[in-house]
């Protein structure tokens, strides 16, 4: 038997499955711990993800800068932004 919050924690997982694939494949890296919003993301400086995201719906919030290591440069500057459930 599925309860409405077996069902609310589904719909939560998949929506974190389906952001972090969004942030992915638009260049940026999920920092966040697997299912918890807010779903924090380091991206590329300059990137148009955060606007990607508000036309999405969502209201990413700036949350500073960091570097990170790539594997083909030195390290490198990276925006921190956080992206919560919608309507939160």
């Amino acid at each position: 038997m599925t309860t409405a919050t077996q069902i609310a924690a589904d719909k939560k997982r998949e929506l974190w499955n389906a952001l972090y694939d969004f942030v992915h494949g638009n260049g940026g890296w999920v920092v966040s711990v697997p299912d918890a919003f807010p779903l924090r993301v380091e991206l590329r400086q300059g990137s148009a993800l955060p606007a990607k995201l508000t036309q999405a719906g969502y209201a990413p919030r700036s949350c500073g800068m960091t570097t990170r290591i790539l594997p083909n440069k030195p390290i490198v500057s990276v925006d921190i932004i956080e992206i919560d459930l919608p309507g939160h």
